[in-house]
């Protein structure tokens, strides 16, 4: 810029100068008085180039140059590093920020399983109100289980109108009773039963529901274990009825058992070769001599209830 304001100075001294020279009529006196007022106003000349300069603009940046704002730093300069943004974490407990102002939750109750390290509770059997003398079966098939509840082991099936001494215990709806065939007790669903007492039954059937019935080989065999309870038998015929006893023979397979009963009510009367059923009490074993000089060795039963057989 200073170089073009420079050969416009220029040109206004030269450019006067050579029109003068061409016009004839100026002389070199006037020339000369010419050329030395412009050196004259030459100060003033340079005064108004450098007002110029300063009234001119500074240039526009290149259209390749970045463009950048207040906050970018300078070309070359490196990157400021980038602050994480800060962010809220939960509560490590589970409960709300403080600054909600709202109520922790209630801490949850833990579940306790039986078995991991705490017994179960046991379940109490309930007493029973005026307690029964019978049980009786009012299902066409009932099962018998090893506890109370389905999910026990079946131990027997019981159908109906059978009858069994009255429950021992009721627990959660399930009748404990006893004195079953194969001389378990077990537990019956309360539904599939229902109970009387001595005044509701007949005597027979009172008694015929706490016996159990078994062969009397095995009366013979294991009689120990039977002392003082009470059994059934039938398919009975007597062989010698006495004032106070009956010898008794059951066929078994071919063979015939024989047993010695006490009776001692004689209601009904029984005779030798009548067929009967009964209810005894085991008393033991009985020696019988025979007339032949040979000792037979028999049970020994005390009846409870006898009927006879047509």
């Amino acid at each position: 810029m200073k170089r073009l304001l420079a050969a416009v100075a220029l040109l206004a001294l030269l450019l006067p100068a050579a029109l003068l020279a061409q016009d004839g009529g100026l002389t070199l006196e006037r020339l000369a008085s010419q050329i030395e007022r412009l050196f004259a106003n030459q100060g003033e000349l340079a005064a108004r180039v450098a007002d110029l300069e300063t009234r001119v603009p500074p240039p526009l940046p290149s259209p390749h140059t970045a463009q950048t704002d207040g906050n970018s730093p300078p070309p070359g300069a490196p990157p400021p590093q980038t602050q994480p943004t800060p962010t809220r974490q939960a509560a490590p407990t589970g409960a709300p920020p403080a600054d909600l102002g709202l109520e922790p939750a209630d801490e949850p109750t833990p579940h306790v399983t039986p078995g991991a390290g705490f017994a179960p509770t046991p379940v109490l059997p309930q007493p029973l109100d005026d307690p029964p003398t019978l049980l009786e079966v009012t299902a066409d098939r009932a099962n018998v289980y090893a506890g109370p509840g389905s999910h026990h082991d079946v131990i027997e099936t019981v159908t109906k109108g059978d009858t069994f001494p009255g429950p021992l215990a009721l627990v959660n709806g399930w009748y404990y009773f006893c004195c079953l065939a194969n001389e378990l007790s077990g537990w019956i669903a309360r539904p599939l039963v229902t109970l009387l007492n001595t005044d509701q039954v007949p005597a027979w059937q009172a008694a015929r529901s706490a016996a159990v019935e078994l062969e009397l080989d095995t009366l013979l065999r294991y009689n120990d274990d039977y002392l003082g309870k009470k059994v059934y038998f039938s398919g009975v015929q007597v062989l010698q009825a006495m004032d106070s006893a009956l010898l008794i023979v059951i066929p078994a397979d071919g063979w015939v058992e024989s047993a010695w009963l006490l009776y001692e009510n004689s209601t009904p009367r029984v005779l030798a070769r009548d067929r009967i059923e009964f209810v005894a009490q085991v008393e033991g074993l009985h020696r019988l001599d025979t007339t032949f000089g040979v000792a037979v060795t028999m049970p020994l039963l005390r009846v409870v209830a006898l009927r006879l057989v047509e």
